[in-house]
């Protein structure tokens, strides 16, 4: 079942090159969306574009490069890489610490309402506060993705999808729903790829069709957080081309940078030129915290519900350039340096993944 020949290899390869090309696709179709329309979609749905076509082109690109820088890391390290070193097998070890750490942390989102969207600052006792500070600084859905696609056995691939639902379920962040699919085709791409590939057509159409699972999904959610996002005025075009795809690439995002240069440079130039190591290390220690972060800045709020903004590589990048030169160097030096130690790093564990 593992990758042992070059056929296989050759379907992991494609597995990954259907994933940059999906959200390639996402980004085109926001893309087109207001390029037709003159209006944006995602975050920012039904707001009035001002930028020329040009810029949205241009903005486009620039969008999908880090795609296919990620894809090139990948290949290198997948086809070419050979680590010195390898970390022993400790997969037993981390798929433990991984159930106990996201039933504890499962525990905590019930009782105190412990990363719950657009919920109060949780409230608990002194010891049980540390626990959770603790917690919080381990990602525990980090470590169920992690988990998911190490394991070999199918009942605890399954546990693990049953934990991410909970999770999605308590903390009404939905969008793991969507992960936890895609997390399945990359893991089983061996059946699913050429599936997909078979049925592109039919499955494209489902998609176009499906605004009223949409529309339920939305409204569980909005019932979960407590808050009202009006899906059910916006027609079966707009709820799945603006909303839904729009939601899934940063580019409608990255044209409001732009299209509001001269507000956002005057608050790139309040930050610090270190704000994107500031934002790295905030979750280990507060005092690297910043009032105000790009993606608090992009939603125009002073409230916590800025989480759901995304600037994405792109809109980073724009907003260190608007602080300063050596701003723009010193995180795209650090944007590309974390990924070529996060795939040297993971080259190390001596897991027989199928990817």
């Amino acid at each position: 079942m593992f990758i042992n020949n070059k056929n296989k290899k050759s379907t992991a390869v494609k597995a990954v090159i259907f994933f940059i090309g999906l959200y390639v696709s996402f980004t085109f179709i926001s893309f087109l969306f207001t390029l037709i329309t003159h209006y944006y979609n995602g975050d920012f749905l039904m707001q009035k574009c001002n930028l020329s076509d040009i810029e949205l082109t241009i903005n486009f690109i620039l969008t999908i490069i880090p795609y296919f820088f990620i894809y090139r890391l990948y290949k290198y390290f997948k086809l070419k890489y050979k680590s010195k070193y390898t970390i022993p097998n400790t997969k037993k070890i981390i798929e433990n610490v991984t159930f106990i750490l996201n039933v504890i942390y499962i525990f905590l989102v019930w009782k105190y309402n412990v990363g719950k969207a657009f919920a109060e600052v949780y409230s608990a006792p002194p010891l049980i506060t540390i626990i959770i500070q603790i917690i919080l600084r381990l990602y525990p859905t980090t470590w169920l993705g992690f988990a998911f696609y190490i394991s070999e056995s199918k009942f605890k691939t399954f546990l693990y999808s049953i934990l991410l639902i909970v999770n999605a379920i308590l903390t009404g962040y939905f969008g793991v729903f969507l992960f936890l699919i895609f997390m399945i085709i990359l893991k089983y791409n061996s059946y699913w790829i050429p599936f997909i590939r078979k049925y592109y057509v039919v499955l494209i159409l489902l998609v176009l069709a499906s605004s009223p699972i949409m529309e339920f999904g939305y409204s569980i959610r909005d019932t979960i957080r407590g808050t009202e996002s009006n899906v059910s005025n916006l027609d079966n075009t707009t709820l799945v081309i603006g909303k839904f795809f729009g939601r899934l690439s940063p580019f409608s995002n990255t044209c409001m940078i732009l299209q509001n240069e001269k507000t956002y440079k005057l608050e790139a130039e309040k930050l610090p030129a270190s704000f994107f190591i500031n934002s790295m290390f905030s979750a280990l220690y507060s005092n690297f915290k910043i009032d105000y972060s790009p993606e608090k800045l992009l939603s125009g709020s002073k409230a916590e519900d800025y989480v759901s903004f995304m600037c994405g590589t792109t809109g980073i990048l724009y907003f260190s350039a608007y602080n300063s030169g050596f701003a723009y160097l010193l995180t795209m030096f650090l944007l590309m340096g974390m990924d070529f130690l996060i795939f040297k790093t993971m080259a190390l564990f001596n897991f027989k993944l199928k990817v």
